[in-house]
């Protein structure tokens, strides 16, 4: 039997459980595939090597990076203006809810934390780079400033407008 073949059956399989169980069921099911992945990872992390982990995690992230870049490549840049603004909007979102529930002391605690490792990494990275690459950090810094200003303004003006829009 074909790959293709074992797909669609599957496929069709997967399409005709979900259209006969209930939603208790369906819930169920989700619930058990979830711990079974989640035993599968558990078990292969436990059993493969440390250079296997680097590999994995590796190829993992190149893979990521590949989809971001075509992603990237793919959308227009009006698409691409409104995902950055998601982002930013979806990450202030995430940082006032933090800071509602966290308590003054969790806050410290945490904020301790973030200085400590910036600190160490910033002492690590200062102790193995080298000039050529000190100076293209401090490039890809000043660039990353003026995106982190260009999304600003980005996010600004789509509230504005947005403001304008429900009001009108």
């Amino acid at each position: 039997m074909r790959l293709d073949e074992e797909r669609w059956i599957r496929s069709n399989q997967r399409k005709n459980r979900q259209m006969n169980e209930t939603e208790e069921e369906h819930d169920s099911r989700l619930i058990k595939e979830a711990i079974s992945k989640r035993n599968r990872r558990c078990t292969r992390n436990l059993l493969e090597t440390e250079e296997c982990r680097k590999k994995r995690l590796d190829h993992e992230v190149e893979i990521k990076a590949s989809e971001r870049n075509i992603r990237n490549l793919e959308e227009t840049e009006e698409e691409h203006e409104l995902r950055l603004i998601k982002g930013a909007i979806s990450k202030k979102i995430q940082r006032c809810t933090r800071n509602l529930l966290e308590n003054e002391e969790d806050r410290k605690t945490r904020l301790d934390h973030e200085a400590q490792i910036k600190a160490s990494e910033r002492n690590i990275r200062n102790i193995e780079e080298t000039e050529e690459e000190h100076e293209l950090r401090l490039i890809e810094g000043a660039i990353s400033k003026r995106t982190r200003r260009c999304v600003r303004n980005l996010l600004v003006r789509f509230l504005f407008q947005y403001a304008d829009d429900t009001m009108e």
